[in-house]
């Protein structure tokens, strides 16, 4: 609501003025005298002020003028009984945000206040836009900085130090560290640091575990922390062996081609005593700076990407400060400006929602991997163990074999009592190494890393059978859904937390493009996956009015009759709590229509939510025998 300034010598007019604006909730002020009016002008600061040309001490004109020099005159509505259209134009030309002749109705006076309320609002969005703006070009500088360090022919070390410091100017901060995986010991090297103790920094190694910067690379996130001495995570030896003192501390990982290699540590803020949510932001794009300093070829790659989007960003911030600021000077231009505004955020928003779609796609791809490393790190896992074992056998088996030839040689000129000797270190040796034990555990190792590489070689297979399906992912085919439902399951066993229940004893063959079905089955799987719940998830095949069904039903999911038809949304959220996955959701019910199928959402009578995909029948559409399994 509005603060309005009523500077009028007509008492009936301000009663019913004020009553009029406090109906609709504005806060009213009023003056009979235009001095009045200015000295409660400048003492109550109103958004509105309504003003009479005709005063008993000084014109209305003259109030205009000495608003028109403190830049306020956009926010008087001039009222007057004396209509002309020279005075019109004169108070408007003098910068008047309105003009009403009296007398007037209620809804023109409200329709005027909102029209001013409206331009004080544009005019409040554009300055904070010139900001951001202004902002971004600085970004922009540093980013411009750092690409021209990339191209530079001194030496790594040289360049992450001038990186670095860059990076402590961009940050304003005291200090700062650049610290590398030493893979072979497992320790974080200091690689380069600035501030006042960056000497005794160089070449000191941190053991896994110990500091912050170690839990920034296990889990590969940004950490903030503002009271070091209270966070267990912090160890405070760094600062004991360089008389240094750690006021706060902001870790970022540094990530080349999808792998953790080092962190950046920025250390003590300078002109604040704590790091917030926008300074994590900052560190994230100079740990990336910092990681292309290390890896040039796909950093400069992401940089002029970078770069190419700020400057379309700043190119767009010009345009619509510009467009904002004459819709201002020019108010008959103001629908036009509103509406052009409204298209762009509508673009940008799809470009966004494409993004974040992509992105969707990207983890569910991610799950799978995550999946299949797990199903053959098992294998792989106890066929290493099995082959150490087997190596102690065969250095024990050399042992005892280099004794028995040693005898062999020795047996025709040996004495009995030498031979006997030799045949008792040998019972010794079969003793002290447990050969009979050895001997009778070959067999079981041999069959359990037989079976490992077994695994190892079906999981290869299934990846390669999607591999070469993938290459006509655009051409319908004849699909099995119930043994590409169990791939899918069998690849993505180690990263799931929730179980699935399936019942393929009525399938049916369905034609669709495997890649794209693929996709959907395994953004349905993430979605599933990542809710909570004991009970497992339903998958059931059938057959109806001459389609393939695929049914998921959650018992754990609970879904209201209001919020079923958004589940598609993809950025739905019920009142119950958050819905996790909605966007992968959201991704497969586009995939599904763009291949002529359908993805809809029901609810049970207890309320769990089912989702049913509906294919376009095979073929040789004739249901057959399935399975069901847990």
């Amino acid at each position: 609501m509005a603060r309005c300034l009523v500077i009028d010598d007509d008492a009936l007019f301000r009663k019913m003025s004020h009553d009029v604006l406090s109906s609709r909730g504005h806060e009213v002020i009023e003056a009979e005298t235009g001095r009045k009016g200015l000295l409660a002008f400048h003492e109550k600061r109103p958004d509105v002020v309504l003003l009479d040309l005709v005063l008993p001490d000084i014109s209305g004109y003259e109030v205009l003028s000495d608003l028109v020099r403190t830049g306020q005159s956009h926010r008087v509505i001039v009222t007057t009984s004396d209509f002309s259209l020279d005075s019109a134009l004169r108070t408007l030309r003098e910068g008047a945000g309105d003009y009403l002749p009296k007398p007037f109705s209620e809804e023109m006076l409200h329709m005027s206040v909102e029209r001013v309320m409206r331009r004080l609002d544009l005019e409040k969005r554009t300055q904070g836009l010139s900001l951001s703006l202004q902002h971004r070009l600085g970004d922009l500088a540093t980013l411009q900085q750092l690409l021209m360090l990339m191209t530079s022919s001194r030496s790594m070390d040289e360049r992450l130090r001038e990186a670095l410091g860059m990076a402590c100017r961009y940050m304003r901060s005291e200090a700062g560290s650049l610290l590398l995986h030493d893979v072979r010991s497992d320790e974080l090297v200091f690689q380069a640091s600035v501030g006042p103790v960056a000497e005794k920094l160089a070449g000191r190694r941190l053991a896994r575990g110990q500091g912050l910067a170690w839990w920034c690379l296990e889990h590969n996130q940004p950490v903030r922390v503002n009271a070091p001495a209270a966070d267990p995570r912090f160890d405070p030896t760094i600062d004991q062996l360089t008389g240094a003192g750690t006021r706060n501390i902001l870790c970022a990982p540094i990530v080349v081609q999808n792998q953790v290699i080092g962190v950046l540590e920025i250390i003590n803020r300078l002109d604040a005593d704590r790091f917030d949510e926008r300074d994590e932001e900052r560190i994230l794009e100079v740990s990336t700076a910092a990681a292309a300093v290390v890896h040039n070829f796909f950093a400069l790659r992401d940089l002029q990407r970078s770069r190419s989007e700020l400057l379309d960003w700043s190119r767009r911030l010009e345009r619509t400060v510009e467009e904002r600021t004459q819709a201002l000077r020019e108010m008959d231009q103001a629908r036009r400006v509103v509406v052009h505004e409204l298209e762009k955020s509508r673009n940008a928003i799809q470009q966004a929602q494409g993004m974040m779609l992509e992105q969707e796609k990207m983890a569910a791809l991610g799950m799978l991997a995550a999946g299949v490393a797990h199903e053959v790190n098992n294998p792989l896992g106890f066929v290493k163990s099995n082959l150490s074992v087997l190596e102690q056998y065969v250095r024990s088996l050399r042992r005892l074999a280099g004794v028995a030839m040693h005898a062999a040689n020795r047996i025709a000129k040996a004495s009995p009592d030498v031979l006997n000797r030799l045949f008792e270190e040998m019972g010794r040796i079969v003793q002290e190494e447990h050969l009979r034990e050895a001997c009778d555990d070959l067999d079981p190792l041999l069959d359990e890393m037989g079976h490992g590489i077994t695994r190892i070689a079906a999981i290869v297979e299934q990846l390669r059978y999607f591999a070469e399906d993938g290459k006509s992912s655009d051409q319908p085919s004849v699909v099995d859904l119930e043994e590409e439902m169990s791939r899918l399951l069998d690849l993505t066993r180690g990263t799931r937390r929730r179980e699935f229940a399936t019942d393929f004893s009525h399938k049916v063959p369905a034609r669709a493009p495997v890649a794209r079905l693929r996709q959907i089955l395994l953004n349905l799987l993430g979605f599933f996956a990542a809710s909570e719940g004991a009970q497992p998830v339903s998958i059931k095949a059938g057959a109806h009015a001459g389609s393939v069904c695929l049914d998921f039903l959650d018992p754990a999911c609970k879904i209201s009759d209001e919020d079923l038809p958004r589940v598609f949304d993809p950025f739905f959220a019920p009142r119950g709590g958050p819905f996790p996955g909605a966007l992968g959701l959201s991704a497969a019910q586009g995939l599904a229509r763009s291949m002529g199928a359908a993805l809809t959402a029901s609810r049970d009578a207890k309320g769990s939510l089912g989702i049913e995909l509906r294919l376009v029948a095979g073929d040789e559409a004739r249901p057959t025998a399935g399975g069901s399994r847990t």
